[in-house]
């Protein structure tokens, strides 16, 4: 054996790559049976370092109409009909490690002898990609091309040369033959064939099927002239599955005796060309990949448990091997498992040289809570074969967990996964939701039974058990173009919600369906924070009007369209801020299709705003809210300065469209709303005295004073505490006397009241307690209310908001407060305001010594009779271009005037 390898060794040596041992270059694609011959042919390749399949050119082909070898491939134009022609059918290639050194075998067929009988080989070190009909890479210095002819015979070998920028006038071998291309070799006659009778040393050649072949089919001996193809092939100058002469050819190069700095190629490009030129553009190109140079990993997983102190120590261990012919540095080899803290890396400073391999071992103990998401890993090999990258990955599955503690864990897992007293993302402060997508996380263990979620069992159903598998691909219906791809549990996602439930699949690469989970999004089922459907856990949400978790604790950001808020209400008042800036076609200004804006008022301060054509508030500045009681289903707002009309605002408030707070209309933005059942902004969104904190000093409830009220809270968010805190189930008996038991958490009673009217108070001991129960019932009857309120100071307890039929109107706390320390409430929003002190001002301005008695005098006078009707001519002028707005507004009203001349209406 050693001889052998010697004597290969110096074939190589010496050029010779039609003599080599490993393959045949005799002008037919079958090997030679006969015992004393051990080199292979393409039809029985198995020890090369790398080979193609036999690419066929209508598959792997494209056409090309503009383009060529000076140019990047990138730079190539192909053809409008992608479809290629005959002069190229099949082509294939091979590479071998002979005694350390690169030997490449590459060949070809055609259907049509008669067509092109120019061909270029490509050999590159980048890889080149075919992309439907384009290609896509770029050339590298040291590229090989061969290019050769079979009619008239010669061969041609230049390198990608970047720093040749044109053709030599007298070209030599050496010289730059075009641009980008250096000439390494030019060959004719029967130098250049392969086993010819040349005495010439061959570092390439080529040959092809000139003679009679031995290879033909002995029941026909007519077909003696014809090799047979070892693959499909169809010719018009043979039968079927015959090739006829000059149809077939092969060819051999030693890269290492044409430039001793590349040995490492990813790609084959083959090509028919219409001349022997280098500027002659391919016309059919095939393309294949061809590595040379590649590393190879191999890794497992294994593990040991410790129950007593429940940790599992994962162990990550394989080998990396240079299976290439040039030497790989920079190797290093990373092991990340699906936790954080697993990440390994193992660097091989010495490299590998080409044959070489390494083993590696790595090994991280995680506690047993861990050990549920550190059963897979991708194991990641890199370095370098001179400036070539190379790279392996390889995903690994650790073996399960032992029995008892996979069965613990998981009965410790499950035991966590439904938990009622979490929000419902579906129904928030008794209000349904609209969900719009889910934040899901995709969990190590599927979990699967009544216990896993808050839904109703036979609405939803899980289907498999992906249990942990990486990595894997979520697709939602609706979305399977889509797909998402998860590198590790834990790991959150966000799906789209579309109808009335969503289905996913939990798909891998090596299994096309691992796992499929369908529950109900319509909300008539409950969604909680934490519930488990099979392997993935619910963390967020989000609503149609970008509603979030946070409104589970911040109710304040509950406020989506504020006419789903008010219900079957209707619109009665809103109240509008004046802005600086003009907002009207920008999408974030609001979401009405009907609102008609003209005009612009550019910031102006000291305007007028009249409501559907009457002047209602005047001196009105940047920043200031105002009040609009809305009267029809349109409402005219219109803004003026000193009668000219500057914008007019047609807003439509009959809730055919959505309307959200901090919506824009030009100049005016949406601040508040009243419902003509008095549901405001303020029912939820408004600090308010919380019973439990004074000046954020934590406090703890002595006694409630709470209020029989004999009907619901009319209100959209009708107290303080999260949905979690407090529950509501039934209504009130609508009828009075009432009974009215108090209990604890645990249904235990603590204080009985009969005979309960409407508006009559009750104080409740609630010392101590971290909740109550109220049972409200009429004649001794079931109880029709059943209400808990949380009273641990967990959660805000605020006079006079509601809990059902019960209204909180008063409490004491251990550090002694009660409801009469609660600050006042904050003031309302401006309604009219006439400024009179420009007329005072003009006043003295004239020397009238009357004017501020005068004022005093007339405000005096307004109060004592305090209803009046009022005409201001001064702030009110009249213009002609202010159509449709009347001057005069005449109401009864209390007026309170400041110092300044400053009155509110």
């Amino acid at each position: 054996m050693f001889i052998l390898a010697f004597l290969a060794a110096q074939l190589v040596l010496k050029g010779q790559v039609d003599k080599l041992d490993v393959f045949e270059l005799d002008g037919n694609p079958y090997a030679f049976t006969e015992a004393q011959h051990t080199a292979e042919d393409w039809d029985s390749i198995a020890t090369a370092l790398a080979s193609t399949r036999i690419l066929d050119s209508k598959t792997d082909g494209i056409r090309i109409c503009a383009g060529g070898d000076s140019l990047d491939i990138n730079e190539w134009t192909p053809c409008p009909d992608p479809k290629v022609g005959s002069g190229l059918t099949h082509i294939f290639a091979a590479a071998y490690n002979v005694s350390g050194d690169l030997a490449i075998y590459f060949g070809g067929d055609r259907a049509d002898i008669s067509k092109e009988s120019y061909f270029g080989y490509w050999f590159l070190q980048n890889e080149i990609t075919r992309n439907h009909h384009s290609l896509a890479g770029e050339h590298k210095n040291g590229d090989v091309l061969i290019l050769f002819s079979l009619e008239t015979p010669y061969i041609r070998v230049a390198l990608w040369d970047s720093s040749c920028t044109h053709a030599d006038s007298n070209l030599t071998v050496g010289g730059c033959a075009s641009a980008n291309l250096r000439l390494e070799r030019q060959i004719s006659g029967t130098d250049m064939i392969c086993n010819s009778t040349s005495t010439e040393n061959k570092d390439v050649c080529v040959v092809t099927n000139e003679a009679t072949q031995n290879h033909y089919d002995s029941m026909s001996p007519a077909l003696g002239v014809y090799s047979k193809a070892p693959w499909s092939f169809t010719s018009n100058q043979a039968p079927a599955g015959y090739l006829p002469k000059f149809s077939f050819f092969e060819g051999g190069m030693l890269p290492t005796l044409l430039s001793d700095t590349v040995s490492c190629f990813s790609t084959v490009l083959a090509s028919s060309r219409s001349s022997e030129t280098f500027d002659a553009h391919p016309l059919d190109v095939v393309v294949g990949e061809l590595k040379t140079c590649y590393i190879e990993l191999e890794a497992d997983c294994s593990y040991e448990t410790t129950l007593d102190t429940k940790e599992v120590k994962y162990t990550i261990s394989g080998s990396v091997s240079n299976l290439g012919i040039q030497s790989v540095s920079e190797v290093i080899v990373t092991a990340m498992t699906t936790t954080e803290t697993g990440k390994m890396s193992t660097t091989i400073s010495d490299g590998l040289n080409g044959g070489e391999a390494y083993t590696f071992t790595n090994s991280i103990t995680v506690s047993a809570e861990l050990s549920e998401v550190t059963f897979a890993a991708i194991v990641h090999a890199k370095g370098f074969a001179g400036t070539v990258p190379l790279n392996s990955k390889k995903a690994i599955r650790c073996p399960a967990m032992s029995t008892v503690m996979k069965t613990e864990t998981k009965a410790r897992f499950n035991s966590q996964a439904k938990d009622d007293s979490k929000c419902d993302f579906c129904t928030l402060f008794g209000i349904k939701q609209n969900l719009k997508s889910l934040t899901l996380m995709y969990e190590p263990l599927s979990c699967q039974g009544p216990s896993c979620n808050s839904q109703i069992h036979n609405n939803t159903y899980v289907l498999g058990h992906a249990e942990g598998q990486l990595p894997v691909y979520i697709i939602s219906t609706g979305h399977e173009d889509t797909p998402i791809l998860v590198n590790s549990v834990n790991e959150p996602f966000t799906v789209p919600v579309h109808g009335n439930t969503v289905t996913i699949h939990i798909d891998s690469m090596d299994s096309p369906l691992l796992e499929v989970i369908s529950f109900d999004t319509s909300c008539s089922q409950p969604i909680r924070e934490g519930d488990r459907f099979g392997s993935l856990s619910v963390l967020d949400f989000s609503t149609v009007y970008d509603v979030t978790k946070n409104a589970c604790e911040d109710p304040c950001t509950l406020v989506g369209n504020i006419c789903d808020i008010v219900g079957d209400n209707t619109l009665d008042q809103m109240t509008f801020k004046y802005e600086a800036k003009n907002c009207i076609d920008d999408p974030i200004c609001h979401s009405l299709e009907k609102l008609n804006i003209t005009g612009e008022t550019l910031g102006a301060n000291d305007v007028e705003i009249a409501v559907n054509g009457e002047i209602m508030y005047t001196n009105v500045d940047v920043g200031v809210l105002f009040e609009v009681f809305l009267t029809r289903p349109i409402t005219q707002l219109t803004i003026l300065q000193y009668g000219t009309v500057l914008q007019t605002i047609l807003l439509p408030v009959s809730c055919i469209e959505p309307m959200k707070l901090q919506d824009q209309y030009g100049s005016l933005s949406l601040q508040g709303f009243v419902s003509e059942k008095g549901t405001t902004e303020k029912n939820f969104c408004e600090d308010s005295c919380d019973a439990c904190h004074f000046d954020d000093t934590e406090d703890a409830l002595k006694t409630l004073t709470i209020r029989y009220e004999t009907s619901n809270c009319p209100y959209y968010r009708c107290n303080s505490q999260a949905s979690n805190k407090f529950s509501v189930k039934g209504g009130p008996p609508g009828m009075e006397p009432v009974s009215i038991i108090i209990t604890d958490k645990h249904g235990k009673v603590k204080e009985n009241y009969s005979n309960v009217y409407f508006g009559q108070e009750l104080e409740v001991n609630v010392w101590k307690e971290e909740e109550i129960g109220i049972s409200i019932s009429y004649d001794d009857a079931n109880a029709s209310q059943n209400i808990s309120i949380h009273t641990s100071c967990a959660a805000p307890i605020v006079p006079h908001e509601h809990f059902g039929a019960i209204s909180i109107t008063g409490f004491t706390t251990m550090n002694g407060f009660n409801e009469s320390h609660c600050p006042p409430p904050p003031p309302p929003p401006l309604s009219l305001q006439i400024d009179y002190s420009e007329l005072n001002k003009s006043m003295k301005k004239n020397n009238n010594p009357l004017a501020v008695p005068f004022l005093s005098l007339f405000a005096v006078a307004i109060i004592s009779l305090t209803v009046v009707s009022i005409m201001v001519n001064h702030k009110f002028r009249t213009s002609n271009d202010m159509v449709g707005v009347n001057r005069v507004h005449s109401d009864p009203m209390d007026i309170e005037m400041d110092n300044e001349g400053v009155f509110e209406v």
